[in-house]
């Protein structure tokens, strides 16, 4: 997007449009400029509607968010905490399976007072 001023004989409007358009001419790209005015009230009227249907939009959106973690992701969830449950139970067997020197043999023997 670029913004720029365009002015003629009787007017002054400050406008958004397509940098292609602008750089390139209409013959790569048919949209037209927007009014920074206009640009500006749609853009409150959006925010506005949004706001005043904030739990339709939530609700919306949470709904979304459900069907996306159903089925195959909650599956693949599911399959993947297994998998971590496995290399723990691998890595606590493979540690407590290590050979250890114990304080006596490693000469500290009178080291500690027990």
């Amino acid at each position: 997007m670029h913004f720029g001023q365009k002015s003629g004989k009787y007017r002054q409007a400050f406008g958004w449009g397509c940098t292609n358009r602008i750089q390139n001419g209409r013959s790569v790209c048919d949209s037209y400029h927007v009014r920074e005015d206009v640009l500006y009230k749609t853009y409150v009227e959006a925010i506005k509607e949004i706001t005043d249907n904030a739990a339709e939009v939530m609700e919306t959106i949470r709904s979304g968010l459900e069907e996306e973690c159903t089925g195959g992701t909650q599956e693949r969830l599911h399959e993947i905490e297994e998998r971590i449950i496995q290399l723990q139970e691998a890595t606590l067997k493979a540690h407590k399976a290590k050979p250890r020197k114990s304080l006596v043999h490693s000469g500290l023997r009178g080291f500690f007072a027990c």
